[in-house]
């Protein structure tokens, strides 16, 4: 019987083999992997970073997460005003307590400004209660523990369009490649 066991311990090897990758198999693969990501990452984050309209976005999306956190940070509440025409976003927070809805203007400070590039434009910008703004100034409040009063603003380039709901509370803004509107039952954006 001892000869039974090494064949049958051969017929294993032979299938250990067959149901195995070789090491030339794998540094083939693994070479063709390179070589596509070599080539896709650039194209990919060109791509990314080159579209204004994307840029525009992700800047104002970074803008809104700070003025919730330094509102709530400076336990005052802060003023994100949003210039249409000029494609201008200040964020402002009063020096004054908060109390006061009126705050002067020698009172504010203003912390940050955005200014989107010249081929992004603000198509427009629905406030809290569903009025829209396609010109002019829009002023959004944001309390003292970084709630921000519900928002949409479109911005387009190009043809383009996207879409930014900001909710009251949820950090989180949710991103559209549409324009959108409120809705006019739930006042969410459809």
């Amino acid at each position: 019987m001892p000869g039974h066991d090494s064949r049958s311990s051969r017929s294993r090897t032979r299938r250990d083999r067959q149901q195995a990758f070789t090491l030339i198999e794998l540094l083939v693969v693994l070479v063709l992997l390179s070589i596509m990501m070599a080539i896709s990452i650039p194209r990919f984050r060109t791509t990314i970073l080159s579209d204004p309209l994307k840029s525009s976005a992700r800047q104002l999306i970074g803008t809104i997460r700070e003025a919730r956190q330094q509102a709530a940070i400076s336990e005052k509440g802060c003023f994100l005003t949003i210039t249409l025409e000029e494609r201008k976003f200040d964020l402002l927070c009063p020096k004054t307590p908060t109390g006061d809805v009126e705050v002067k203007e020698e009172e504010t400070a203003s912390d940050r400004s955005l200014v989107l590039p010249d081929r992004v434009s603000i198509n427009s910008v629905f406030n809290g209660s569903g009025t829209r703004f396609a010109t002019g100034e829009v002023t959004l409040w944001i309390n003292p523990q970084g709630l921000m009063e519900p928002a949409i603003i479109n911005l387009g380039s190009d043809g383009k369009e996207i879409g930014l709901d900001i909710a009251p509370f949820i950090s989180e803004i949710r991103l559209s490649d549409k324009y959108l509107q409120p809705d006019d039952d739930t006042g969410v954006a459809r």
